[in-house]
């Protein structure tokens, strides 16, 4: 009989055990560890490490030497494709690949992302949040949830549906709180979390939202809600 295929998912090596046991029953689980360059609580965050777009897994040179091995066993070095800017710990230094796309729009700090990403399209919103991708969300290209008032009113201006939720209530460890966008990844038509979502505040508005565009949403494990940084799915 042939081997399932399951897409391979790249998250925090800080993932906790029962979200993984959770998770690799559907995907091929890569748990990043740590950039030496990137500060302490966001070193093995997917959403500051890579960025996956048209087969290719952009990411930081620096990132590549330190795990050549194990991305060499994964399979996924081939794949990858390294940015020529350096990042380090120093905000917003450390932003590089946190831009979020929707509806082929580019939002974030554009004048501090990576070159490699404001090259994927023509159209750029500038918003103050440096971590765009860790603040919102996706549930699909029109559709997202945030607790930046920002990156709400911009992704309104330009026709996306926004449900704005309250800050906190996500867990980070060395911050005072994480986003909904680290707590969470999309695949297809569902939205995996990271811990509870039920016991998230607003998840009655976040369920009839995602009702209203036909997502289910999904929790992993039945630990409290908490950022590691999202994952990045690469089939």
């Amino acid at each position: 009989m042939d081997e399932v295929f399951r897409p391979y998912l790249l998250c925090s090596e800080n993932i906790g055990k029962s979200d993984e046991d959770f998770l690799k029953k559907i995907f091929t689980l890569v748990k990043l560890p740590p950039f030496s360059a990137l500060s302490s609580c966001v070193a093995s965050h997917a959403d500051m490490l890579f960025f996956a777009d048209a087969g290719r897994l952009l990411t930081h040179r620096g990132y590549i030497e330190e795990n050549r091995s194990l991305f060499a066993k994964s399979k996924l070095i081939d794949k990858m494709t390294a940015i020529d800017e350096s990042a380090s710990e120093k905000y917003p230094n450390d932003i590089l690949l946190s831009g979020l796309f929707l509806s082929g729009r580019l939002y974030g700090r554009t004048d501090k992302l990576s070159r490699s990403l404001t090259e994927m399209c023509s159209e750029h919103v500038f918003v103050r949040q440096g971590y765009a991708r860790c603040s919102v969300c996706k549930l699909k290209e029109n559709a997202i949830i945030t607790a930046d008032k920002g990156i709400a009113s911009a992704a309104r201006d330009n026709g996306v549906d926004v449900l704005q939720i309250s800050e906190g209530n996500i867990l980070l460890e060395g911050c005072s709180y994480g986003f909904i966008g680290g707590a969470s990844f999309t695949c297809s038509d569902t939205v995996f979390f990271f811990g509870r979502i039920e016991d998230h505040p607003d998840f009655e508005k976040m369920s009839a939202f995602a009702k209203k565009h036909s997502v289910k949403l999904v929790s992993t494990s039945d630990s409290p809600l908490h950022d590691i940084g999202g994952a990045v799915i690469y089939e």
